[in-house]
């Protein structure tokens, strides 16, 4: 997605030169009496913006969405000012129309991302158990020992009535699916059915899901419930 944002961003500015042009041959910004106030305030603009690329969390899409607007906003915005204020003719109209082409397609962008790659616990598991009745679910985590030394704990969940709370519980947890998200191995879940056995690997703000990966999105449930129950512990076995 990044990069058709980035290819979004490149074709305004094609479009503003090229469109420029023919719309206002002669006229620019650039060559006005305006055009030391022009670069001064693009250098104000874009220094803030080239900061923002380096610092921004780009797995936070509503943060990353807002961002690419106002920047949007606040480079076409302020050329169509300097524009209307200090070229002759009607180019700057072609700067407020890249605003509203750059707003209204960023926005899509976002929206067809988030139908097609968010999605919930509950859904992903339904989908990898495919109905199929749970006989057991196996819990591995990671724990410091007394010597702070990293070690595994195990706990195992045959009762009904606690397997049908951890399937139901985090079914609501929001998930991002993405490539880029790197599940660790702070908790292993093992998910038995008569059938087959299920693996899922998860850390606080990602998980893997047999072999899909994803963002957490929302606060982590599952380990919540984990910590919160009175699981039985005992030293790894597997």
């Amino acid at each position: 997605m990044v990069i058709i944002l980035a290819l979004l961003l490149s074709l305004l500015g094609v479009l503003d030169r090229l469109i420029g042009k023919k719309l206002e041959p002669g006229y620019d910004v650039m060559k006005s009496d305006g055009s030391v106030k022009y670069r001064v305030g693009s250098l104000i603009i874009l220094i803030p913006a080239m900061i923002g690329i380096f610092i921004i969390d780009y797995t936070d899409t509503a943060i990353l969405k807002w961002f690419l607007i106002v920047v949007i906003i606040l480079h076409w915005g302020f050329q169509a000012f300097m524009e209307w204020k200090y070229v002759e003719g009607k180019k700057y109209r072609l700067s407020l129309l890249l605003i509203i082409v750059g707003v209204v397609f960023t926005w899509g962008i976002f929206f067809i991302d988030e139908k097609l790659t968010q999605t919930t616990f509950g859904e992903e598991l339904n989908e990898m158990l495919d109905v199929v009745e749970v006989s057991k679910i196996e819990i591995l985590r990671a724990v410091n020992d007394e010597n702070q030394e990293l070690s595994r704990e195990q706990a195992t969940i045959i009762d009904q009535q606690l397997i049908e709370k951890f399937s139901s519980l985090p079914s609501g947890m929001l998930l991002k699916k993405s490539n880029s998200a790197t599940p660790g191995i702070d908790f292993i879940m093992m998910i038995y059915t008569n059938d087959r056995q299920h693996t899922l690997t998860f850390s606080e703000e990602d998980i893997r899901i047999e072999d899909g990966k994803y963002f957490i999105l929302d606060e982590n449930e599952l380990i919540h419930l984990i910590e919160g129950e009175e699981l039985d512990w005992e030293p790894a076995s597997f």
